[in-house]
């Protein structure tokens, strides 16, 4: 043996997510806690104290989105230890949200279109007090397409597509794993929902960095395999930089060896060469090829 590939999220990670920032059009915030126990401040990134969320405000709509818009439940079990039920991404958004408390509103689930790997986001249609909305979560670079507008603490922008980019850059050469929130408002009367209903007027809210800490076995494992003269390599669909930022924190290799799966069905044999000689990193896998 001497090339071994590995899925990243469960096999050399810990598989439990949790947020420690969110980003919207005009702040970024740090969020504590690193469990899901809900417990832990949201503070803006240069300041020491707090923040409240306010009824009516950019961030009590996203993490109303975020909590709506998720199949995940948060549980405390028997010997008091906090879990989640769902997949840990929704998991992670589902504890975000309630870390703060929001304003009490009655809500009313009306559809939901579940979240499948071929479209990358999942989306809910409820009636939140007098309002009908539409509310997605999803990889950001889909929900960047779909939306044409963002929210601000001031009303509605263009997106800003290059500022959103830069900050998930950033984010993601910490190793953070990225997801966006956007919403739109719903039709009247509407019961349903599809596909076609997201392809215009659907508005950015914010993106939320998570964490998903290597496993520390894993560490020791790849530090044998290297030893040995077996190359690992890492498949993951996550942001590149994402990628080899946790690849450093494992040890496989450099940080400089990427390749996304566009990448690697462009060129066959070039790719194929680099993938074998190089590459540490396979991004963007996909499902059913």
């Amino acid at each position: 043996m001497t090339v071994i590939c590995s899925d990243k999220t469960g096999t050399l990670t810990m598989n439990e997510m949790t947020v420690k920032a969110v980003i919207t059009a005009d702040n970024v915030y740090r969020v504590e806690g690193d469990s899901y126990e809900p417990v832990g401040n949201i503070h803006p990134i240069d300041e020491p104290d707090p923040i409240t969320v306010a009824p009516g405000t950019l961030l009590e709509r996203y993490l109303r989105t975020i909590d709506l818009c998720n199949d995940s439940q948060l549980i405390k079990d028997e010997s008091g230890l906090w879990k989640i039920t769902g997949g840990p991404t929704e998991g992670a958004l589902k504890v975000l949200a309630a870390k703060v408390p929001l304003p009490t509103v009655n809500t009313e689930l009306r559809s939901k279109i579940p979240f499948d790997s071929q479209y990358k986001y999942m989306s809910t249609l409820y009636r939140i007090g007098d309002e009908e909305m539409i509310l997605i979560t999803g990889a950001p670079d889909v929900l960047f397409r779909l939306c044409q507008h963002q929210q601000t603490d001031h009303g509605l922008a263009p997106l800003d597509q290059p500022y959103w980019e830069a900050k998930i850059e950033e984010y993601a050469r910490e190793g953070l794993r990225m997801v966006a929130a956007a919403w739109k408002p719903a039709a009247d009367g509407q019961t349903e929902l599809s596909h076609e209903d997201l392809q215009q007027g659907v508005i950015l809210l914010g993106v939320a960095g998570m964490m998903d800490p290597p496993r520390p076995e894993a560490i020791t494992a790849i530090g044998d395999c290297l030893q040995a003269g077996i190359r690992v390599k890492m498949i993951t669909g996550d942001h590149p930089q994402t990628a080899m930022s946790i690849g450093k924190m494992l040890g496989i290799g450099n940080a400089e060896n990427a390749i996304t799966g566009r990448e690697l069905e462009g060129d066959g044999r070039y790719s194929a060469q680099r993938s074998g000689a190089e590459i540490r990193y396979f991004r963007a896998y996909q499902p059913g090829r």
